[in-house]
């Protein structure tokens, strides 16, 4: 890795960087929601926002699933997740309980919960833009840590081969050889809470670990720090026993911290597509604690273990798996339905499960058949599909007419109509 060193980097943007100034507003070519250019609008925009301007906030579209049993049907809402959405950016946001109803299972397994944080000093922090110090980069690419997506992917993968060890010969599948920790996860967060828009990038690791001597620790920031070739690379670490406290730093890793496209429209376009969450080692395991004693701490997790239950293909309510609607392209089945108009869940008096964007939908019964919420949109699409592009067969022609045409169309009328016609013509014959 080609580094530029502290003095020189930091000379050259001294005039350029103000400790906490933000990031001049759009550059050319970019829009405001942080698409890269010529990508138009993003895939996430187009699934959770609505193309009107009536309704163009996320949450616009929603799909639908039941249980085998076909007793018990949800909803989820389809959002984009961008932290830089007024609505996705907030905490406990629909976005932020479903990014911690994905990591809880794994921090349950845990009797003791270690936490690293990997920060980097200002003058590395913007190393890495193309551009960025015409007289040292003559414009092209200089290799950095944490600003592109090519230098984001390469320092993660040296952290998880410090934390986790080296894969062997084999690659992907190998076993890991060496390392500190068995397990463990780590989320990105882009700026801090002290000084709102400056570019502050850290890397937040949950481990499977408890208290660490001195010696262990320094060994593994100076190994950290020999791997990333960066001396003046930041490192803590703390640890965790009680459930709510793990429930908590869960909590606090998965929020959003880019709260504004504005504060660095650059980043914000290398962040398109990138995987921001790495796990690594088996997360198998039975629980060590359970939520309720997390709850009892004060832990605020109203419906998140119905949403993991949700996002595994579960049902919440009698264990059984979700329906599988298709199969798709590679074979693989899928529970949910296609994206529909989320007005629909104002129809079926659905109740949202703890602002996660998932929906209970009450199962209705009558005396006669029951149709599920799926069948109900089924039946819905085939009406509009038959208003739009009516069918040609005969019989379907007749029924769309109405009676009067109908009895027009008759034998019986037309034979009428012959005897009416007859008779006014005698009688016009007999007063000629």
């Amino acid at each position: 890795m080609l580094i530029i060193n502290e003095q020189t980097y930091s000379n050259s943007i001294a005039e350029s960087k103000a400790v906490c100034q933000t990031t001049p507003a759009l550059v050319a070519g970019q829009d405001d929601r942080g698409d890269p250019p010529g990508l138009g609008v993003a895939y996430k925009d187009l699934v959770a926002k609505s193309g009107t301007r009536e309704k163009s906030s996320c949450g616009a579209w929603a799909i639908v699933s039941e249980c085998e049993s076909g007793q018990h049907h949800f909803a989820k809402k389809l959002v984009c997740g961008k932290e830089w959405c007024e609505i996705c950016g907030k905490d406990d946001s629909a976005a932020h309980k479903r990014r911690q109803a994905r990591l809880l299972p794994k921090v349950q397994q845990v009797k003791y919960l270690g936490y690293l944080v990997i920060e980097w000093p200002d003058y590395a922090r913007h190393i890495g833009q193309r551009g960025i110090c015409p007289d040292l980069d003559c414009g092209e690419y200089v290799a950095g840590w944490c600003y592109s997506k090519h230098d984001l992917r390469e320092t993660t993968n040296t952290i998880i081969n410090v934390l986790a060890g080296k894969r062997g010969a084999g690659g992907r599948g190998s076993k890991r050889v060496g390392g500190y920790f068995k397990r463990g996860l780590g989320r990105w967060h882009w700026f801090g809470d002290q000084c709102q828009g400056k570019y502050n990038p850290h890397f937040n690791v949950l481990v499977d670990s408890g208290y660490m001597p001195k010696p262990l620790l320094g060994k593994i920031k100076a190994d950290l720090r020999a791997a990333l070739n960066c001396p003046e690379l930041i490192v803590h670490y703390s640890y965790f026993d009680k459930p709510g406290q793990m429930v908590q730093k869960a909590r606090y890793i998965t929020r959003s911290t880019f709260r504004d496209y504005a504060w660095n429209p650059y980043m914000a376009r290398e962040l398109h597509n990138f995987r921001n969450i790495r796990w690594w080692g088996s997360w198998k395991s039975e629980p060590a604690w359970a939520l309720r004693q997390a709850e009892a701490e004060g832990g605020d997790l109203a419906g998140l273990e119905v949403v993991g239950n949700l996002q595994k293909g579960t049902c919440p309510d009698c264990g059984q798996p979700l329906k599988v609607l298709y199969h798709n392209h590679q074979g693989k089945p899928v529970q949910w339905s296609k994206a529909v108009d989320s007005v629909y869940l104002n129809i079926w008096d659905a109740k949202e499960i703890s602002g996660s964007g998932y929906y209970r939908i009450p199962n209705v019964e009558n005396n006669s058949y029951t149709f599920s919420p799926a069948e109900l949109l089924r039946l819905g699409q085939i009406e509009a599909k038959a208003r739009d592009k009516p069918s040609v067969h005969p019989f379907a022609v007749l029924i769309r007419k109405s009676r009067d045409e109908l009895w027009r169309m008759t034998d019986t009328y037309k034979g009428l109509e012959r005897m009416r016609r007859r008779r006014a013509e005698e009688e016009q014959a007999w007063w000629a």
